[in-house]
């Protein structure tokens, strides 16, 4: 069962959209960059790639705040929908989730990562309304 509803889903199965990841990073300083997602097949979890900026900071703070936009021609307003939830770090050089111990060394020279933020804990928010979806 999917912890998103079901006009979320619709929505997220659709065409592969930008979003944006925000993380803290160690020194408070707040890391915002965008980022292409994908749903995987379950539909819990979105699945964002990114590179070494925000593999930092994910070892670092593991809450996460990722962001979609959805533009509605007929009113011609995008709107901003977001989810904060638990973000897991996935390398390629450890073949699994990077834990808090792992070397930041070897994780940034891993390269590409992934970023799955599961909603389970977290409502959804309109951004730029800030109520609940």
């Amino acid at each position: 069962m999917s912890v998103f509803s079901e006009r979320e889903l619709a929505y997220l199965r659709g065409e592969r959209l930008l979003g944006r990841l925000a993380t803290v990073g160690a020194d408070g300083m707040p890391h915002v960059v965008p980022v292409g997602w994908s749903l995987d097949e379950t539909g819990t979890l979105v699945e964002i790639g990114g590179r070494n900026g925000a593999a930092y900071n994910m070892i670092v703070a593991i809450t996460v705040l990722w962001a979609t936009h959805l533009y509605n021609p007929s009113t011609g307003v995008a709107t901003a929908t977001g989810v904060q939830g638990l973000g897991l770090l996935f390398g390629p050089l450890t073949g699994g989730i990077l834990a808090e111990t792992t070397s930041l060394t070897t994780a940034l020279l891993g390269g590409a990562f992934i970023v799955a933020v599961t909603a389970l804990l977290a409502p959804r928010v309109d951004l730029v309304h800030g109520q609940p979806d």
